[in-house]
């Protein structure tokens, strides 16, 4: 939060308006967001905005700037640096598909649908890893103070797994975990839960 007289300093040249597209080009370079409705915004010194031109759906160049054949572009363009930045003349000219607006639109609403339900599997996820800690610390703690008998005699209870949940569980938890990593993709997905579902059993 910054107060009212900066506010005012950094919006004289341009206000950030819902739709505009905020970009980080130092740090975690790369990162592009749209501006919500009823939000007032201004630019940090790490951040620079677009603003799409009538005929370019805002969402679609949004996605596109944080797909993967974009960020090798940013790489290539920062190269090995220590202190990781890029300037606007590196991403004018940068390569971006322009397909017709009714295909970015309909390309952008996809893309929307499809990470709604990676956020909920997430949120599902997080939930679950959440019981599963509450769960572990009860069986420490039973088990520390001799509430459950653990010597090899002891009588295992075997209990139901329910096999999509579970699946659905790692996955999301590999995804959360492994998003940020450039080379992570389907593929990677794949043989991560399977060595994670052979791990636990499941």
């Amino acid at each position: 939060l910054v107060s009212q007289e900066v506010y005012e300093q950094r919006i004289a040249r341009l206000r950030p308006i819902e739709g505009d597209i905020l970009y980080s080009r130092e740090g975690d370079v790369g990162i592009a967001a749209l501006v919500p409705k009823d939000v007032d915004l201004c630019l940090g010194q790490r951040m620079m905005m677009f603003r799409t031109a009538e005929n370019v759906s805002a969402a679609y160049v949004m996605w596109a700037l944080n797909s993967d054949a974009v960020y090798q572009q940013v790489l290539s363009s920062i190269g090995g640096a220590i202190a990781p930045h890029i300037n606007i003349g590196d991403i004018v000219g940068f390569s971006i598909p322009e397909p017709p607006l009714s295909e970015q639109i309909a390309i952008a609403e996809y893309i929307e649908r499809e990470v709604a339900a990676l956020d909920d599997l997430a949120e599902v996820a997080a939930s679950g890893i959440m019981l599963l800690q509450e769960r572990r610390a009860a069986l420490i703690s039973a088990a520390v103070t001799g509430k459950i008998d653990v010597r090899p005699t002891a009588q295992i209870i075997s209990f139901p797994i329910d096999r999509a949940r579970s699946r659905g569980l790692i996955a999301a938890e590999i995804i959360t975990r492994m998003s940020n990593r450039p080379t992570f993709g389907r593929v990677k997905l794949q043989k991560l839960a399977y060595l994670a579902e052979v791990h636990v059993g499941v």
